[in-house]
C-alpha cells in the first residue's frame, strides 16, 4: 500500500529515497542525489513538474491510481531535471457513481492520522472529487534540554480537489487543484559519537539514539499549491492528443540555528 514517496522503497528494486531532515535523495540505478534544486530524479503530479520536493515527501496520498517510475535519462519527454529518471504520481479519476472513503488512526505521542476522499457526478457529463489528509504527532524523540521541548513532531495537511467535464465521447478536460500546508519540527538525529568536555548533556546520551540534545527546536513551515488543467481528445483508436497547462507555487521556510 502506497501512501507517500518513501513506501515505494520496498516496491521499486533499481529506486533509493533516504531523507535527512527536511531535504531528501533519490537515487534511481546509482543515479541521483539531494532534491534541493535542479535535480537528477524529477517528480511529477499528474505530468506537472514538482520543484520543491517537500511537496511530495510529506504528503499521505489517498487518491492514487498508479505510480510510474521511469528508470534512465528521460530528457525527451520530461526535460533536463531527469538525467536518472522520473517519478510520475497519477490521480484518480473522479468516480462516475458516488464514492466516500474514510480511514482514521490513533496512536502513541498523540497521532491523529486521518485520509478522507469524497467523489461522484453532479451533472450528467461532469463528475468531482475531493480529497484530504492530515497527520499531527508529538515529538518521536526526547530532548533531554529543559524547556526546548521533544524533536520530529508532525503538523500537516493536504487538500485535492478534481472536475472532469466530458464534452463529447472523445474529449475530456479535467481541471485539478491540490494545497499542502505543514507547519511543524523536524529532527536532524546528530549524535556525538565521542565525548566533548564542554556538552555534558550531550556526552549524556552517547549510544542513546531515543534522545537528543538540542538547544533549539528545528523549524520547518511549508506552503505550497498548485492548479492544472488536462485536456485528452482521443483521435483515433491509435492516436490521443493531451495538452497540460499549469501553476505552481510554494513558500518555504526553515530554521535550524
Amino acid at each position: 500500500d502506497i501512501k507517500s514517496l518513501k513506501d515505494l522503497n520496498s516496491e521499486v528494486p533499481a529506486l533509493k529515497i533516504s531523507t535527512s531532515g527536511v531535504n531528501a535523495q533519490i537515487y534511481i540505478r546509482g543515479v541521483g542525489g539531494f532534491q534541493n534544486s535542479e535535480s537528477d530524479v524529477s517528480i511529477y503530479l499528474d505530468g506537472v513538474y514538482v520543484s520543491r520536493i517537500i511537496s511530495a515527501l510529506q504528503t499521505n496520498f489517498n487518491d492514487l491510481e498508479r505510480i510510474e517510475v521511469l528508470e534512465g535519462p528521460q530528457g525527451t519527454v520530461y526535460g533536463r531535471n531527469s538525467v536518472g529518471g522520473a517519478i510520475d504520481y497519477i490521480s484518480k479519476a473522479p468516480p462516475r457513481t458516488f464514492s466516500f472513503q474514510n480511514t482514521l488512526n490513533v496512536g502513541n505521542f498523540a497521532l491523529l492520522d486521518e485520509a478522507a476522499s469524497v467523489g461522484g457526478p453532479i451533472a450528467d457529463n461532469i463528475q468531482a472529487s475531493l480529497s484530504v489528509t492530515h497527520t499531527q504527532h508529538d515529538g518521536y524523540l526526547h530532548n533531554v534540554v529543559t524547556g526546548v521541548g521533544n524533536l520530529a513532531a508532525a503538523n500537516r495537511t493536504g487538500i485535492k480537489g478534481q472536475i472532469r467535464w466530458e464534452p463529447t465521447a472523445d474529449i475530456t478536460n479535467t481541471v485539478r487543484a491540490d494545497y499542502l500546508y505543514t507547519h511543524e519540527n523536524w529532527a536532524t538525529n546528530n549524535t556525538l559519537l565521542y565525548p566533548v568536555p564542554t556538552a555534558p548533556l550531550a556526552d549524556s546520551i552517547i549510544g542513546n539514539y531515543h534522545d537528543v540534545a538540542a538547544n533549539m527546536q528545528p523549524v520547518e513551515n511549508f506552503i505550497g499549491y498548485g492548479l492544472s488543467d488536462e485536456l485528452t481528445w482521443k483521435i483515433n483508436n491509435q492516436l490521443t492528443l493531451k495538452s497540460v497547462s499549469a501553476l505552481r507555487t510554494a513558500q518555504d521556510y526553515n530554521f535550524q540555528d
